[in-house]
């Protein structure tokens, strides 16, 4: 017996299906037709079904529907953009090095040793921010981007304020670390120069993965890389104009690795803001809970 097409689902039943789905509230009832809205405010919810999140707006008696991030990635979509933009963060360490190599070698070697301890400070900012995009993509799958940007928000203050910390540390203890570990005395001044002023500025590289982060779990992962590539050349064209216009040497370098982190920081932040909404949604659970 040949196998009956399923027929498509009319609007109605559409709209049926979504009110069944919608988590009880002030803004709509399990199951009731949506009429008004509650004090004439906006009200959201949203739903998973068949991969994509369809969304019901409760305004002045109007009931709409849409598709939200119904766009589907592939594997290379996804994975080619993330280990550019990695590639392109770290080559900005790389590049200070490289551009010094023109001037001094002690000051190559002074930020070869600097980046080694700014690395690992990077490295783990990157680790919690992993954590947090594993819990962001368990509830964007389950149809939760309230919980998802929850989520975000809690590994934004902890990496802030862990980033707060090792700025502080490094901005003022920067030599002593460096004589604790021995360093060679002809590079101590111009590795706790630079140091310093880019170890001072370590907020910068806790807060950016966490926004990058959160633009990739929703799919925005060209804008990340974008924005990396953008830190990248702001940082190259500075150091050239510190270096070989100003004659800063290893303090102009350091300025322009900070500005260029800035200005990575500032896009990314703009494109979550832009992007991605995952905010408006009411959903969420007490921060207790999302941390485990």
């Amino acid at each position: 017996m040949p196998r009956q097409a399923r027929p498509n689902k009319s609007t109605s039943e559409t709209r049926r299906s979504l009110r069944s789905e919608v988590p009880d509230g002030p803004c709509s009832t399990r199951g009731q037709e949506p009429s008004t809205s509650v004090g004439g405010s906006f009200c959201f919810a949203g739903a998973l079904r068949d991969g994509v999140v369809y969304s019901a707006q409760f305004n002045n008696s109007e009931f709409v529907e849409e598709k939200m991030q119904g766009e589907r990635k592939t594997l290379t979509q996804l994975s080619v953009p993330i280990c550019l933009e990695t590639l392109f963060y770290m080559l900005s360490g790389m590049v200070d090095t490289l551009m010094l190599s023109s001037v001094s070698d002690q000051a190559v070697g002074a930020v070869g040793t600097a980046n080694t301890y700014i690395g690992v400070f990077i490295i783990m900012f990157g680790v919690i921010s992993s954590g947090m995009v594993a819990v962001m993509s368990q509830n964007i799958g389950a149809g939760r981007p309230g919980i998802a940007y929850q989520a975000r928000q809690l590994g934004l203050v902890f990496n802030a304020l862990t980033g707060i910390l090792i700025s502080v540390v490094l901005a003022v203890f920067s030599g002593g670390i460096l004589r604790a570990v021995s360093i060679a005395p002809a590079l101590l001044e111009s590795a706790e120069t630079y140091l310093k002023i880019v170890g001072g500025a370590s907020l910068l590289n806790a807060l950016i993965p966490i926004f990058s982060s959160y633009l990739r779990a929703f799919g925005h992962t060209r804008q990340s890389l974008a924005a990396s590539i953008t830190g990248n050349v702001v940082n190259f064209v500075l150091n050239a104009v510190f270096l070989f216009v100003f004659d800063m040497g290893v303090m102009g370098v350091a300025i322009a690795t900070v500005i260029s982190r800035v200005a990575n920081l500032l896009i990314v932040i703009y494109f979550s803001c832009r992007l991605v909404h995952a905010g408006d949604d009411p959903d969420r659970l007490p921060n207790r809970q999302v941390l485990g």
